[in-house]
């Protein structure tokens, strides 16, 4: 079981699926109180056309499947969740080094940059300010 987190949201999970469809299921292990406990009903994290939790019938999505698997530690976290294991940097698996547009520190300021370049580097930023903003909310503290 791995604990997956967005904002407040707090989920137990125990099993990864892929469907044919790209739909990612994050099965979890805390499943709602039911009358009649039914192991093909299943309490997941649906990550497709909409987003949302709710039961699933293993049996209906059986055939569409094309990868499931209970080791969870090289899957990535739903998107806008992350692993409460990993640092926030590691959760949008890439690393925040110094981007390689920026001159190395030994190579001159950014003060020494004409014009034409100044907003050829802004244009850069910007393109990647909108990637980072489209993983999903930052926290700064």
């Amino acid at each position: 079981m791995r604990k997956m987190i967005k904002g407040n949201l707090k989920l137990n999970v125990v099993e990864h699926i892929i469907l044919r469809n790209m739909w990612e299921y994050y099965v979890l292990a805390d499943e709602p109180d039911t009358h009649a406990p039914d192991p093909d009903i299943v309490y997941a994290l649906v990550m497709g056309d909409h987003d949302e939790i709710g039961t699933v019938s293993l049996s209906e999505i059986r055939p569409h499947i094309i990868s499931r698997t209970t080791d969870l530690n090289e899957i990535m976290p739903a998107d806008g969740y992350r692993w409460t294991d990993e640092p926030v940097g590691e959760a949008v698996g890439f690393s925040l080094g110094r981007p390689s547009y920026l001159p190395d520190e030994d190579e001159g300021s950014l003060g020494d940059l004409s014009t034409s370049d100044d907003i050829l580097l802004l244009e850069q930023i910007a393109d990647d300010l909108d990637e980072i903003a489209e993983l999903g909310p930052w926290r700064t503290s």
